[in-house]
């Protein structure tokens, strides 16, 4: 998967998401352009599994 749609109104690609950190109760995902994206709440689960899964080595 290239990859997710980590809020109702956002999809983030792969290569370019850096790492999701908190907000407040809200998370964000940091892109590689220092733009932050949110991610809600439902999908943080999805979100924080597709990063790890791409971090580690193959």
């Amino acid at each position: 998967m290239e990859g997710v749609q980590c809020h109702r109104s956002h999809w983030v690609r792969l290569k370019h998401c850096r790492r999701i950190s908190s907000c407040g109760s809200a998370y964000v995902c940091e892109m590689s352009n220092g733009d932050a994206v949110p991610v809600s709440r439902r999908r943080y689960a999805l979100v924080r599994e597709w990063l790890n899964r791409a971090s580690r080595p193959t």
